[in-house]
């Protein structure tokens, strides 16, 4: 079933992949829908296992209850875009987000404020450390953990040590991983996890997510103020510990790295049908050039979260955004990078396609984060990521 090409397809799979952050989902606003002529757009509703349903093209102006929705219509690149809008695009600043945190609530905040405020980066460092101890759930995963905890995780022994120890070898993504106690960190949350996930146990591209995340959290790292001190933060590890497990096990992204890859490649097939509808010429383009396997192309940004060889400012907006809004957000910042290289790729040979969505597809892409605020939002707002 799943190699139609349909549209049921997309509905299907999205519906079954896609999960928001349930603390959001329940300020979903209550929406009426009334016939339209010639405005198409995507239907969202939520269903009660809190799952994301997308239904693919529907002729309706969506007006809710407490919101005005909008339309406006983008062109780029020669393709036009209708897209939804809100009229609410109010940014989020520290004192909202002090304010989230105390009450342990989205309550009177929207989605599309809080994921318009993390891409255009509001939120600040110490902010961040606080909001993913709250986004993923800590204290109930402590206590799923039942008789185990992570120091005893991270002690036990695991066939895939060996593996582990030469990946973290590997892994300087950041100067702090020169250092021998930051590379004993980065082994010990991977065997802890190998050793809670037996099934999977330990696959590369984890050592990835996990560096990114120390990276990400970490106090001297993100605090300059600090550059002259000994830092001491004894729990650093266990709560990134605790945020892999939100990731792998919430936000099921264990499946992307099972044998056999059958949820990676599901999570491809997804993106290929979203670039069909979205940028059909370049999605035309590839197929012309030999491009029907999409797996050699984008399997490592999902294995990796995006996250492999980028600044590591850039990788803690991605886990902003990929602890709230999960899967969804990776399909449409890939899908938002190949439209910004449309140009560029659709005048490309297979191999120089391949070879510009390995090396420089993200980080050329990263380079509209440098422009001023009110700029950057108009060029987000026209690659459909706000």
């Amino acid at each position: 079933m799943w190699l139609t090409r349909s549209y049921s397809f997309i509905k299907t799979r999205l519906d079954y992949h896609i999960r928001k952050h349930p603390q959001i989902q329940e300020e979903q606003p209550i929406v009426t829908y009334q016939p339209s002529l010639n405005i198409k757009n995507k239907q969202r509703s939520v269903s009660a296992n809190t799952k994301m349903k997308i239904n693919i093209i529907k002729d309706f102006y969506q007006i809710s209850k407490d919101d005005q929705y909008v339309y406006n219509s983008l062109e780029i690149n020669d393709i036009i875009f209708i897209e939804q809008r809100r009229t609410d695009d109010k940014i989020l600043e520290k004192k909202d987000w002090l304010i989230i945190l105390k009450n342990k609530s989205f309550s009177g905040y929207k989605v599309q404020q809080i994921h318009q405020s993390i891409m255009l980066q509001t939120m600040e460092y110490d902010i961040r450390r606080q909001w993913w101890i709250f986004v993923s759930n800590q204290e109930q995963n402590i206590k799923e953990l039942k008789n185990q905890s992570f120091q005893q995780l991270k002690k036990s022994d695991t066939l895939h040590k060996i593996q582990i120890e030469k990946d973290v070898v590997r892994t300087i993504i950041h100067d702090m991983f020169k250092q021998h106690e930051n590379q004993q960190s980065l082994k010990n949350i991977l065997i802890a996890y190998a050793n809670y996930d037996k099934e999977l146990g330990y696959v590369q591209g984890l050592n990835i997510i996990v560096a990114n995340l120390l990276v990400c959290y970490d106090l001297s790292v993100n605090d300059s103020q600090l550059n002259d001190f000994e830092i001491i933060d004894k729990d650093r590890d266990e709560t990134v510990f605790f945020i892999l497990l939100y990731i792998m096990k919430d936000q099921n992204w264990r499946t992307v790295f099972l044998e056999g890859f059958e949820g990676l490649k599901i999570k491809i097939d997804v993106l290929e049908q979203m670039m069909k509808k979205k940028i059909p010429e370049l999605h035309k383009h590839f197929y012309d050039e030999g491009i029907t396997d999409f797996f050699p192309f984008f399997s490592r940004f999902y294995m990796t979260l995006l996250m492999y060889n980028i600044p590591w400012r850039f990788s803690s907006m991605i886990l902003d955004l990929f602890l709230i809004e999960g899967e969804e957000i990776i399909h449409k910042l890939i899908l938002a990078m190949l439209l910004y290289h449309k140009n560029k790729l659709i005048t490309r040979n297979y191999s120089d396609i391949r070879i510009f969505c390995q090396e420089s597809l993200i980080i050329s892409f990263l380079e509209i984060f440098d422009a001023p605020q009110p700029n950057l939002k108009a060029i987000l707002q026209k690659l459909n990521l706000l």
